[in-house]
């Protein structure tokens, strides 16, 4: 037997139901669950807001209709790599670039630090293995002293940020720092060639890696080209986004585009539309409330210009997909999304529930999704089957005896050989009611106890008294 459908009550009190659906990453599966429900019932928001994964929900959904299906069948079938977590691109470039540069400084190294090729073989053809023995043994031992160097920089690196925090703020000029550095640079050369010329013991392969990262160094701080090139040399190690994060966000635009060509553009921008998108401005720090409708609302865009946001209209579809995928740009992970020429980013560490959005639009209702809610909710105690029940064991015959099943009861007393001695449970002890135990002195008390206990227990699940026959208020 099928269940019926479940429809939307007609008596529904609220007229203007706003859906907001919020940041948080993977769990923005979740979302898929509230939306097929709301497909069921036949609830037609006023108002969708959302942000980061809530906003790429929210396009897909609005633009196909609100058929939960196409967007779910992505999350179905979503991979890192879909979704724009390029992890082999980024490996594979890093590891590029670490074997050609550990090649390059190999090749420096052989023809700088090498003994055999320096001058003294050269010019005079002079050697001696006690020499580069010696030149050997140093290179060790300036190795091992800058192992435990690097060592000791990891274990104090907090103390030493402290202390540097303590201290006025550096105010050395850059020229100032850079030329320092290319005297540090040049006096170094300067005394690896006299060595390297001359043939002496020296800890040859050491003196030119410092000397070749020195120079480095002061190339890539240089503002000529030179610097220019070594810059952009090491920001094009992070793919695709020229450092301005590790990836960039074709591939989620990629799925919003497939649903919306597939879809109804006109669903998620233009006149009719009610989408928000939020996302965070980098130029000036404000949330910025990408909207789809083009008319201007003075009294909306007072009262979130108050929540430290600002309202840009976007009435177009490719200008909301644009926005969706800057709401779901992950600081540091996805490189800041484009529009207007303007950069935006996730705006869920700021704004991650807009529900401001939803009530300045003049909702009467909001239905919030909230995938990283701030704190759990208050844990329901659960009912006693003794509810604030009494338990009176004045009825029972003699040679019963009735006792709490925890000794802290209070008013917790004994009968034994008594027919009006009584003994009293109730729900602010925590007690459940135990009776009773009989003796071999009273005859019948076992079925009398044994009938009492069933009624306890169905009693109990149907709801009412636990001891119904047996008991009165307390």
């Amino acid at each position: 037997m099928s269940t019926p459908p479940r429809r939307l009550r007609a008596d529904l009190p609220f007229r203007r139901i706003a859906l907001v659906l919020s940041g948080g990453g993977a769990l923005g599966a979740y979302e898929i669950g509230v939306l097929k429900v709301l497909e069921q019932i036949q609830l037609v928001p006023s108002l969708v807001a959302g942000v980061s994964i809530g906003a790429i929900n929210a396009v897909a959904w609005l633009a196909a209709g609100r058929d939960v299906r196409p967007i779910e069948q992505v999350w179905r079938t979503a991979r890192a790599e879909s979704l724009g977590v390029q992890w082999v691109s980024l490996s594979l470039r890093i590891m590029g670039a670490l074997i050609a540069l550990l090649a390059l400084i190999e090749l420096v190294l052989g023809l700088m630090g090498s003994r055999e090729l320096s001058g003294a073989y050269w010019f005079w053809r002079k050697g001696s293995a006690k020499v580069d023995l010696i030149s050997t043994q140093f290179d060790l031992v300036c190795w091992i002293v800058l192992a435990l160097a690097g060592v000791l920089m990891a274990i104090y690196a907090r103390r030493v940020a402290r202390d540097l925090d303590r201290r006025p703020p550096n105010t050395i000029e850059p020229a100032v720092l850079r030329t320092r550095l290319a005297r540090v640079a040049a006096a170094a050369l300067s005394i690896h060639a006299v060595v390297w010329f001359m043939g002496w013991p020296w800890p040859h392969r050491f003196s030119a890696a410092f000397v070749l990262l020195l120079g480095l160094a002061w190339v890539a701080s240089t503002p000529g080209r030179a610097g220019r090139w070594m810059r952009g040399l090491a920001l094009g190690l992070m793919p695709e986004t020229s450092g301005r994060g590790l990836w960039s966000g074709r591939a989620r635009r990629r799925i919003l585009e497939r649903i919306v060509a597939e879809g109804d553009a006109t669903a998620i921008a233009g006149p009719g539309s009610a989408l928000v998108v939020s996302a965070l401005g980098i130029d000036n720090g404000l949330v910025g409330h990408f909207v789809s409708w083009p008319e201007y609302d003075p009294a909306f865009n007072e009262r979130l210009h108050l929540e430290l946001g600002e309202v840009l209209h976007l009435p177009y579809a490719e200008g909301m997909i644009s926005a969706a995928v800057a709401s779901s740009a992950i600081p540091g992970l996805f490189q800041p999304e484009r529009i207007d020429g303007r950069d935006f980013v996730d705006a869920g560490g700021f704004s991650n529930q807009p529900l401001h959005v939803a009530i300045a639009h003049g909702s009467d209702a909001v239905l919030a999704v909230l995938l990283s809610p701030s704190g759990s909710p208050p844990r329901r105690a659960r009912p006693h089957r003794s509810a604030s029940w009494a338990v009176g064991c004045s009825s029972w015959p003699t040679g019963v005896t009735c006792r709490p099943s925890c000794a802290t009861c209070p008013r917790a007393g004994a009968a034994r050989g008594t027919a009006r001695a009584s003994a009293w449970w109730s729900h602010a002890s925590r007690c459940r009611p135990r009776c009773c135990r009989s003796t071999p002195s009273a005859p019948g008390c076992s079925s009398s106890r044994a009938s009492a206990m069933r009624g306890m227990r169905s009693s109990a699940r149907a709801g009412s008294s636990p001891l119904e026959p047996y008991a009165r208020r307390g």
